[in-house]
């Protein structure tokens, strides 16, 4: 008796998360979650990804219980303050201009869930990361993507 796979399903619309799957050579479904983040308590920088990452599986989870869906969630703190996506290329720009030269640290929270199976794996990672420099010679900050037409995004 043949059976079919079990669906999996990434619950983001981000193109890297997309991407790493699709290098994995994965068969996913996206779709992304509509969770709204504001609805948890901001706390410890790795528990706040981890709830987030499980909040976003568990909602397309419970749409399609038979199926494993991932979700995830990434934040970036310096000097213990949350750096949040930027809104637009100012706000870009100032956030590379914190960022060059220092270091700091990337929170990603995942989780998998199934809930035919009763089944949640979640987890968060911390990864301490030294930013280039972005300062050239003359004292003006580098070019950032912003201005050769790439969106705002971490």
């Amino acid at each position: 008796m043949m059976t079919t796979a079990p669906q999996l399903i990434l619950a983001s619309q981000s193109p890297r998360r997309r991407y790493l799957l699709e290098q994995a050579g994965l068969t996913f479904l996206v779709i992304p979650s509509s969770f709204d983040e504001g609805s948890i308590q901001l706390a410890d920088p790795a528990d706040y990804v981890k709830a987030l990452a499980e909040a976003k599986a568990d909602e397309i989870a419970r749409q399609y219980p038979e199926g494993w869906v991932i979700g995830a969630d990434t934040i970036v703190t310096i000097d213990s303050v949350i750096l949040g996506k930027p809104g637009n290329p100012r706000e870009a720009r100032q956030m590379l201009e914190r960022l060059s030269g220092q270091s700091h640290f990337v929170y990603t929270g995942y989780a998998i869930v199934c809930k035919n199976k009763q089944t949640c794996i979640s987890d968060a990672i911390k990864t301490d990361v030294q930013f280039k420099d972005l300062s050239w010679s003359g004292g003006s900050t580098a070019r950032t993507p912003m201005w050769w037409g790439f969106p705002c995004v971490k």
